[in-house]
Parts: C-alpha cells; sequence; structure tokens
C-alpha cells in the first residue's frame, strides 16, 4: 500500500522527562519539510512529576506538530503507546512510529522512509538504532534463540541472586572486551526475527491486522511479545540500515531499582519465553 502523500505519526512516553522529550521534538522538527509529507507526534505523558507534566504540556504550544495525552496513570510503556493507539485511526499512516523518547531521529528520517519501499508481508521496520558511543542495536535477535540460548535465560531468570552474579561477570567482561564488540559495523538490511524496542514503524499492513499492541504486563518483554503478534498475523520484521537515529539510553527503566526491574521483567518470563 502506498499512500501518495506520505505521513508520518510519531508516537512517544514521557515519563518525568522533558529535556529528552524536547530533543526528540527538535530533531521532528529538522525532518525535511520540503520533502512533502505530513508529520504528527502525540506524546503520551505518565509523568508522576507535576513539574515535569507542565513542561512537557508546553511542547504543544512550542511545536505545533505536537499534542499530548495524559492517562491519569503511569501506564508503562506499551500501555503508553496503546493509550494513544486506541485513541487514533492509525490505518491512513504511512508510518507510525512507537518509540522511546529519548531519540534523536537524523533529518533525513522521514524522506528516507517516503523512498524506501517494503514488501507486502513487511508489518513493522526496524531502524538503525545506534547508542552515544557508537553501538547498533539492531538487528537486535535475527533468528530464534536456541535450546541453549533459551537455558541461559531460564537460568538468568530462575533467581535475582543469580542473575546478579551473572551481571557481574558480564560487567568484567566487558572491561577486558569493550561493550558492543562486533556491533559497531553497519549490519546490511534484511528480515529479523526481533528488533530492539526504542523503537518501531508500523506499517499500514500491521493496522490491516491489529488495532494496537498485544502486551499483557506493565514492562519489559514488550521486543518477544511485539515480534509473536506480527509473527502470528503471517507477517515479518525489517531491519532497515538506512533508517537512522541516535539512542541516548536515559529510559525510564534506569530509575528503577535493580531488584524491582528484575522482578518486572522475571513475572512475564514463564509467559514470553518461548517467543525468543
Amino acid at each position: 500500500m502506498v499512500l501518495a502523500r506520505p505521513n508520518f505519526l510519531f508516537i512517544t512516553v514521557v515519563y518525568n522527562n522533558f529535556v529528552d522529550t524536547e530533543d526528540f521534538c527538535r530533531s521532528l522538527r529538522l525532518q525535511d519539510r520540503a520533502a512533502q509529507f505530513d508529520l504528527r507526534c502525540i506524546i503520551v505523558d505518565n509523568s508522576t512529576d507535576l513539574t515535569e507534566s507542565a513542561r512537557v504540556l508546553s511542547l504543544a504550544e512550542k511545536y505545533d506538530f505536537v499534542s499530548i495525552l495524559r492517562p491519569g496513570e503511569n501506564t508503562g510503556y506499551f500501555g503508553g503507546l496503546n493509550y494513544a493507539l486506541e485513541r487514533n485511526d492509525c490505518s491512513n499512516f504511512s508510518c507510525v512510529a512507537v518509540c522511546n523518547n529519548d531519540l534523536e531521529f537524523s533529518a533525513e528520517f522521514c524522506i528516507t522512509f517516503a523512498e524506501s519501499r517494503f514488501s507486502d508481508d513487511t508489518f513493522v521496520v526496524c531502524p538503525n538504532i545506534v547508542t552515544s558511543d557508537g553501538v547498533h542495536q539492531n538487528p537486535h535477535v535475527l533468528r530464534p534463540l536456541s535450546r541453549i540460548a533459551r537455558a541461559r535465560l531460564d537460568i538468568y531468570f530462575s533467581h535475582y541472586y543469580i542473575a546478579a552474579i551473572l551481571n557481574s561477570v558480564q560487567r568484567a567482561i566487558s572491561r577486558v572486551m569493550p561493550r558492543g564488540l562486533g556491533s559497531r559495523d553497519v549490519k546490511p538490511s534484511g528480515f529479523i526475527h526481533m528488533g530492539i524496542g526504542a523503537c518501531y514503524l508500523l506499517l499500514p499492513q500491521f493496522f490491516a491486522h491489529f488495532s494496537k499492541l498485544h502486551y499483557p504486563f506493565f514492562l519489559y518483554g514488550e521486543e518477544a511479545f511485539l515480534s509473536a503478534q506480527v509473527h502470528r498475523g503471517g507477517g515479518r520484521l525489517f531491519y532497515c540500515s538506512t533508517l537512522n537515529l541516535r539512542h541516548k539510553e536515559r529510559a525510564t527503566v534506569s530509575k528503577i531499582p535493580a531488584k524491582v526491574a528484575y522482578e518486572y521483567a522475571r513475572s512475564g518470563y514463564r509467559t514470553y519465553r518461548n517467543f525468543y
């Protein structure tokens, strides 16, 4: 399905983080408007800090393409995205980007997407997400995990203290072998099993089958659930190496105490482990 005039909807979720959200909006304002496309942005404000929430609200006055939604409670990441998806008809957009707020899109992002073509069974496009230290986070998972890899996850999620030991070992290894070794080069575009959760581009084909993201929890496992949803619907996820954006990695989960974050992830793991 190709629309005559490309139109984009960006949906992001913020939790007590105005600065990164404004940087996010600024990167959208820098998109090449002369390229003849339309752009909207919805910010779902999960903030509990009233001062931060008021600052986020001011973005709708500063940027004419921005609107704010407030659920009135912290709905989580995919919960916040669904809050917006359920209140908007997304079927007529060329692209609906659902994403973190700590992202900055390249100035050519929208025009590059508009000039790209994807197969009819591509439901989701996963862009080339690069961290501040140059690590490419996509492609995240190329193919379903092996039994050995699943066993490792089972061990990790067996107990918090086992996970803490494994994390300590990983940090020690990282000091010897730099983080992201082998992932600092751009990988070729192609179909993948799973993309990193920081940003997904939902195509019209996705909305021909679904109206929202299938996700039953508050946090964690979102990547696995989206992958399973797309594949159950007969679609695929495509990693596009030319759609560039920067990830500052200041996500909400970094503010959650380690043990609490682990228990969030562990609580749903048995449900989504087979989606990997």
